[in-house]
């Protein structure tokens, strides 16, 4: 068994007070996000610490891993306004 954990996306979200939006005259409601993906992976059972997502090969390379990258880390902002 090949057991794994990875935190794919996470987003924190912050719904702004509508006194600040309304104060605008323009926006009804604002909401502030933090967005974080690819943020960790946990590896229990697999050797060496291979990343199960980059693991390929067929026939006599089966299961090795072959410059699979590492996923890329991501952070983002959002302001979603609503008019």
């Amino acid at each position: 068994e090949n057991t794994w954990f990875k935190m794919r996306e996470v987003a924190l979200t912050y719904d702004l007070p509508a006194r600040i939006a309304k104060s605008s005259r323009i926006f009804q409601n604002l909401s502030l996000s933090l967005i974080g993906r690819n943020l960790f992976y946990i590896y229990s059972s697999l050797p060496d610490h291979l990343n199960p997502e980059a693991i390929n090969g067929v026939g006599n390379g089966q299961g090795l891993q072959w410059s699979g990258m590492p996923s890329i880390r991501s952070l983002g902002v959002s302001l979603k306004a609503k008019f």
